[in-house]
């Protein structure tokens, strides 16, 4: 019998001679069971999980089985988290049936915000109205329903990053207190905060400058020009110059300057004397003396004779212009006056005058056998015929006398007068329209004509009104005009030389209107000058060319407004340009003093 897994089997064993067959003995031999030979496990599949069971099979007899519950190992294969349970997988370590089961639950999602970050640019000017936010980002563990958060920024108080200077903005920079986040705002630059100005010393006067430092920074200066304001802090007089003070109204440097001269007025000059005292607006002049006064200023001056001298008159060149011992007349130029006075020791004065008042010999002698008798000038169109008293009146004079040169008309001397065609010319009984010939030298003509306003010669305005009397010097035009407005005016009218003369006649004429005062008229003249050299500023100055002579006035002596005036004057060398210009000086109806002048008169010789 067989041994069988779990139960031995038995046979008989038979030991005989291998030669003979003989048989030794014959013995039943035991066969011990052979034991299961078990196959792998294999998991029951009706049984599951915890109460799973597995069946192994013998190899050696099928019929045979075991079963057990399956021997399981456990070990976790998934994790608890937020979203999934804990997993356990059991697995059989025999048979290698496994399974798995949730062994704690998930454990559900929190929140978990990270740090915010900025939704702008960090660092850039604050623009206002802008939304400043940061947002944050959750971490926590599962499926996050607001994965994101946003919230607006809060913002420090801000620290400034950049200092602004006096030029350039600072900067303050705001901070988010918790996402770090920045912008920022523009410190304005706080502006220069200038000092006062001073002067720099290194300038001066128009050039001057000033400079300012700034406050806040040293380095920082500016420098500009001084603003001066003027004030004519000295006026101008006649012995002193005008000074003006220039001032900066910011830094108050102040320099002065010269900015007119002293006025130019006109110096009068007394010669000395000594048969009586003199002065001169009331300054002793009586050793001589002179004295500036304002152009167009009056001045007076007052002679007193000694007891024993009388006064004669004031002689400027050879014309005597007043006998008044007290004279008060107006400063047009420079003028030079010789008080005359006549002694009592020698108790006769001789003054011997022209037919124009001019002076040719002022004599005080004792007697008049000690007179010198001059020699008359001569003037064209007339001849001398004589003084006012014959020599032997003069010699035998016992009292002082003016002895006046005599003059007669020369018939041969006669000149034509032209006007206007509808224009009366007459004289004495004689009278033509527009033109009348053989009018002797000297003679007084009118010329006239209804409606006219004034009358001109060579264009120039000579008189005003419907007539105009004139003496007659040489040929002339005279043209009625028309005048708007009237003031005195003075013209020229002829310069002629005087035949066998150097002396040449310079004739004006003078026309006053009413409301203005005649003060004085004359002449400016001179040898070789030009027009601007002829003004009564320049009287006793050289004249502008190398050739010139100096300039010099002679004054008329006639005191009524309209009227004609002469000078004779001329090179006796008889080369060069003998020139003139008359001049008439008045006061107009506003009481200022004016001077006009007329057209320069000059005569070359030949």
């Amino acid at each position: 019998m067989d041994a069988t897994c779990d139960k031995d089997g038995s046979k008989t064993v038979t030991t005989s001679c291998s030669v003979c067959g003989y048989v030794i003995s014959v013995e039943n031999v035991v066969i011990p069971a052979t034991k299961h030979n078990w196959g792998e496990w294999k998991h029951d599949d009706a049984t599951a999980k915890a109460d799973s069971k597995h069946t192994h099979i013998c190899l050696n007899d099928a019929s045979h089985t075991e079963s057990e519950a399956c021997n399981f190992i456990s070990k976790v294969t998934q994790q608890q988290t937020a979203d999934q349970p804990e997993i356990t997988t059991y697995t059989c370590k025999d048979c290698g049936y496994s399974y798995t089961e949730e062994t704690k639950p998930a454990l559900g999602h929190t929140h978990n915000y990270g740090a915010p970050v900025a939704d702008y640019t960090s660092g850039e000017a604050f623009v206002e109205g802008k939304d400043y936010t940061h947002t944050a980002t959750c971490t926590g563990e599962g499926t996050c329903s607001q994965p994101t958060k946003t919230d607006k920024c809060t913002f420090d108080n801000g620290v400034e990053t950049k200092a602004a200077t006096c030029t350039e903005d600072g900067v303050k920079t705001f901070t988010c207190t918790e996402c770090g986040g920045t912008y920022t705002v523009a410190i304005p630059a706080t502006g220069h905060a200038w000092g006062q100005w001073s002067h720099d010393a290194a300038t001066a006067e128009a050039d001057a400058t000033h400079t300012r430092v700034c406050a806040n920074d040293a380095s920082h200066k500016e420098t500009k020009a001084c603003d001066f304001t003027a004030k004519v802090t000295q006026e101008a007089t006649l012995d002193q110059a005008e000074i003006t003070t220039y001032t900066c109204k910011d830094c108050g440097y102040s320099y002065t300057k010269e900015t007119a001269p002293a006025l130019a007025g006109v110096t009068v000059t007394v010669n000395a004397v000594e048969n009586g005292s003199v002065t001169l607006a009331g300054q002793d002049v009586t050793a001589g003396g002179s004295k500036k006064f304002a152009e167009n200023g009056t001045y007076t001056l007052v002679a007193t004779p000694n007891e024993d001298c009388t006064f004669v008159g004031w002689q400027t060149g050879n014309k005597i212009v007043s006998t008044d011992a007290t004279y008060t007349t107006v400063a047009v130029a420079d003028v030079t006056y010789t008080p005359v006075f006549a002694e009592s020791a020698k108790p006769v004065q001789f003054t011997f005058v022209d037919m124009f008042n001019n002076v040719i010999s002022s004599q005080s002698v004792a007697s008049g056998a000690d007179v010198k008798i001059p020699q008359a000038p001569t003037y064209t169109g007339y001849t001398f015929t004589g003084w006012s008293a014959d020599e032997a009146t003069i010699k035998a004079a016992t009292s002082s006398m003016t002895v006046y040169a005599q003059y007669e008309k020369d018939a041969a001397a006669t000149y034509t007068v032209t006007t206007d065609a509808d224009a009366t010319v007459a004289y004495g009984s004689n009278s033509a329209q527009g033109t009348l010939a053989d009018v002797p030298y000297g003679t007084q003509v009118t010329v006239s004509k209804a409606g006219a306003t004034a009358w001109a010669i060579d264009g120039k305005i000579v008189a005003y009104g419907d007539s105009y009397t004139f003496y007659v010097a040489s040929d002339v035009t005279v043209k009625a005009a028309s005048a708007t407005t009237q003031a005195p005016v003075v013209a020229a009218v002829s310069a002629n030389q005087v035949a066998g003369s150097y002396k040449v006649e310079f004739v004006a004429t003078r026309a006053m209107v009413d409301g203005c005062t005649y003060l004085k008229s004359g002449f400016v003249y001179g040898k070789n000058l030009t027009d601007a050299d002829l003004t009564l500023a320049n009287v006793g100055k050289k004249g502008s060319a190398d050739n010139s002579g100096v300039v010099k006035a002679a004054y008329a002596n006639s005191t009524e407004g309209s009227t004609q005036f002469i000078l004779s004057y001329g090179i006796s060398a008889q080369t060069g340009t003998a020139s003139a210009k008359a001049f008439l000086t008045y006061k107009d109806q506003n009481g200022a003093v004016k001077t006009v002048y007329s057209d320069v008169m000059n005569h070359t010789y030949a």
